[in-house]
C-alpha cells in the first residue's frame, strides 16, 4: 500500500488503517517474546491515539486560514510514520508461519530492527503531539485575545 494523496487527512486515515493491519499482525505471530509485542503495541496504540486527535485537528480548522499551514506542517510527519508503518508491516508479512522462520524474525526484533523501528514511531508520535499542543496554546491565547 502506498500513500499517494496530499490529502492530509487521507493521509492520516492510511496511517491509521496501516495500524491496524499491523496490530493485526503481531497478534498472529505466536512467540516466548511477548514484551516485544507488548511495547510495540503500546507505541501503536498510543500512535493511532494521535492520529486521530490529528485528524479531528485538521478538519477542525480545514476550511480556515490555519488550516492549510496545518496541513503542510502535519503531512510530512505523518507520511513518515505510514512509512514506518510501511516498512514494519514488510516486516511481518515475510515472515513465514513455520517455526524457524518464526524465532529468527522474532531474534531480529530483540536487537536493532525492533529498536529502531519502534524509535520511528515514538518520534512521530511525540512530533505530533507537540504540533497539536502548540497549536492548543495557540488557540488558547487567540481567544484570550479576542
Amino acid at each position: 500500500m502506498v500513500c499517494h494523496s496530499s490529502d492530509p487527512t487521507a493521509i492520516v486515515s492510511a496511517a491509521v488503517g496501516l495500524i491496524d493491519r499491523v496490530a493485526d499482525r503481531l497478534t498472529d505471530h505466536r512467540c516466548s517474546s511477548n514484551g516485544l509485542r507488548d511495547h510495540i503495541a503500546v507505541e501503536l496504540e498510543s500512535l493511532q491515539q494521535t492520529l486521530i486527535l490529528t485528524k479531528l485537528t485538521i478538519r477542525k480548522y480545514d476550511h480556515t486560514p490555519l488550516g492549510h499551514r496545518l496541513g503542510n506542517t502535519i503531512t510530512p510527519t505523518v507520511l513518515q510514520c505510514f512509512i514506518a508503518l510501511q516498512e514494519l508491516l514488510g516486516s511481518l508479512n515475510f515472515t513465514s508461519s513455520s517455526a524457524l522462520w518464526h524465532r529468527v524474525w522474532w531474534s531480529r526484533w530483540e536487537g536493532d530492527e525492533f529498536a529502531s523501528s519502534r524509535k520511528k514511531l515514538s518520534e512521530s508520535r511525540q512530533s505530533l503531539q507537540a504540533v497539536l499542543l502548540a497549536l492548543h496554546s495557540y488557540v488558547l491565547l487567540v481567544v484570550r485575545v479576542l
